[in-house]
Formats: structure tokens, sequence, C-alpha cells
């Protein structure tokens, strides 16, 4: 194993530490810091980096897998913007006036420019895998939102936020440190800047979910990733270590399928999918901790336990009674097998999820270790 590069992990670190008092302290004193100092301070520390920290490297940055990459990004593009076709779309925040415009680019384009400099010149350097993570790290404080992340104590720490927002970063980042290790800095460049002049540009973009932001945050990397290794990396590996053997694409894309259906699975996306108890109110059905597998608005009676929403909150419990209520409407009576007197509201129709179908024990312990690690 090679050594540890210690002046890659310090500068990491350095960088890391720097990054978060920019978005905690320094980007809050005012606009002017945010658009025209904050742009020079990275893009001086960028070219400190370049000229005194980067090796000189040899990387294969063939034009025509600078046009590969960037052709799976125009696509990309476009799907996200015509999924707004399905999901609707929103107005900006941002300025769209001509100066607006061209002060955001300014911006932005100097801030992305100076953050892959600093990236593609500690990559240069790292010899290791200590090395690479540092520089991950490095790379996701920059670009994660560490105001929102400090106040998780207060705000909460919910799934959609972790899917929705954090885990497209986390993703995007490893991503970009491959391409700068095997395609160079021009195409992790291009990568962000196409997408992201785009949004400045137009009034108005897809209204995604969560969910649909993660599978676009994963699919577009990942197929990417999966389609450049197999056509120019993998044969560049097998030619640098003399092996006669080419490893095939179709399990990276059966890894690609079974992941796709495992996170539809688990984010609610096909009409099974499963939920974790956090009380003991239907012992001895099933625990807290224990997972349980539901099909979305399936038949449902008295007897059926049932997943339906009451003040924002997920409720697990058995249907009681049918009865009506004062408006004339039908609704359901609820109660918890391990509780001594029934709910205190009315179930209706359009509040129930899902019905009950098995349980799998003691599997969602970490779900709610989680849950209560961020209160």
């Amino acid at each position: 194993m090679k050594r540890i590069n210690f002046l890659v992990v310090f500068l990491s670190l350095a960088i890391a530490i720097f990054a978060v008092v920019d978005q905690l302290y320094l980007s809050n004193i005012d606009q002017i810091y945010v658009y025209y100092i904050k742009p020079i301070v990275w893009l001086s520390i960028a070219l400190l980096f370049w000229f005194l920290v980067r090796k000189t490297k040899s990387v294969m940055q063939k034009s025509d897998k600078i046009v590969y990459v960037i052709t799976f990004l125009i696509l990309f593009t476009s799907l996200y913007y015509l999924l707004g076709i399905f999901f609707g779309y929103k107005y900006s925040a941002y300025n769209h006036s001509i100066f607006g415009m061209i002060r955001n680019i300014y911006s932005f384009v100097s801030i992305l420019i100076s953050y892959e400099m600093i990236r593609g010149s500690l990559i240069s350097r790292e010899k290791n895998s200590i090395d690479r993570a540092c520089i991950y790290i490095a790379m996701s404080c920059i670009f994660l939102d560490i105001g929102r992340l400090v106040r998780i104590p207060e705000i909460g720490l919910s799934f959609s936020y972790i899917l929705g927002d954090i885990a497209p970063i986390l993703i995007a980042q490893y991503f970009l440190n491959y391409l700068v290790r095997h395609c160079g800095l021009t195409t992790t460049i291009l990568w962000q800047l196409i997408p992201n002049i785009i949004i400045y540009i137009t009034p108005i973009f897809p209204d995604l979910d969560w969910f649909y932001k993660f599978l676009y945050g994963l699919a577009s990397p990942l197929i990417t990733f999966v389609f450049l290794y197999y056509t120019y990396i993998n044969k560049e590996l097998v030619k640098d270590v003399k092996v006669g053997r080419k490893k095939k694409p179709f399990t990276g894309i059966i890894t690609m399928v079974i992941l796709f259906f495992m996170l539809g699975f688990f984010t609610g996306m096909f009409q099974i999918q499963p939920t974790v108890i956090i009380s003991n109110s239907m012992n001895p059905v099933f625990y807290r901790g224990d997972m349980i597998i539901v099909k979305e608005k399936a038949d449902y009676d008295i007897g059926s336990i049932i997943v339906y929403n009451h003040d924002n909150k997920r409720v697990v419990h058995r249907i009681v009674e049918r009865v009506i209520d004062s408006r004339g409407i039908p609704c359901y009576i609820t109660k918890g097998d391990n509780n001594k007197e029934v709910d205190g509201w009315y179930v209706y129709t359009d509040d129930i999820e899902a019905v009950y179908m098995f349980s799998i024990p003691k599997i969602g312990y970490l779900t709610i270790w989680i849950q209560e690690l961020w209160r």
C-alpha cells in the first residue's frame, strides 16, 4: 500500500474547514461578498493550489471522451426539463434581468471553476484510499448546504431531505472525482457548468419531488459512469496492465436495474412498500423496530390493519368499527391492539394509505436510531 500523502490530507481538511466557515459566517456578511468578493477569494485559493500543489499527471483527455460525457450530459439535462411536462414547473428565484444573469453567471462560473481546480490539484497528488477519502470529504463540504445541516436539530432530519438533497450531492462528488481522475478537469467543469447556467438563464424549471430528484441525481452520473467505463476506461486499464480479459457491461447494467427496484420499493414508488414501526401500540402483532410490508389502497374492512395519516403522522392501527360522522360521511374508528381505548378521531377513506400484509422483526431499528439521533 502506498504511503499517505499528508499534504493532501492536510490541505483537504483545511479546505473543508474553510468551506464550512465560508458558508456559515463569511457568506452571511452581505451580498457584495457573495457576488463579488467570494469568487475572488476562491479563485485565489484555486490558483495557489494549481501552481503550487498540482502535480502534472498524465490523464487521457481525448476529445472523444469529452464529447461522450457532454452528450450524456445534454441528454440528461433535456430529460430533466422534459420531466416538468409530467410534474409541472415552478418559477426560478434567480434574478433574470440582464445585469442579474450576468452577475449570477460570473459569480457561479468563477466559484465553480475554482472548486474544480482545487479538486484537480488535490487528486493529482493522491496516493491511496485515505487521500481519496479526505478529498471526497473536502469536496462534499464545499457543495453541501452546511447551514441547513447545522440547523437539523432544530428543523429535524427528514428522509426526503436526505435522499432528495444530500444524497445527489454526495453521489455527484464521487462521480466528479472519478471524472477528474480518468477524463481530466475539462469534463468536470462542463458537467456542472452547462446545466447550472441553464438554470440561471431559464425562468422556470421542473418541480420534482424528493424521490425524483434523488432518482435523477443517481441515474445521470451512474449511467454515464457505466457507459464511459466500458467504452473507454476499462480498455485503457486493460491495456495498461496487459490483461487480455475485459469486463462486460452486463454486470453494471444488471446492478443498476436491481438498485432501481430496491430504491423504488424502499421509497414507496411501487404499490408494495415498507414501513418501520416506532411504537408498541400493536403488540403482539408486531413490535417497535419491526418493519412491516404494506400494500397501497388495498381492500379493507373491520379487522384490517391499516396505515393512515393523522396530523401529518403515519399511524398503523386496526379498524374496529365503521361509522357515519355528523356530516353523513362514512368513516372508521381505529385502535391499537395494545391500547385500552380506541383512537379519539375518525379515519376517512382519503386518510388511508395502505393495508398491512406481513412484518419482518427488528430490522427497522436502524431507521429509528437515526431519527432519534437527530432530534
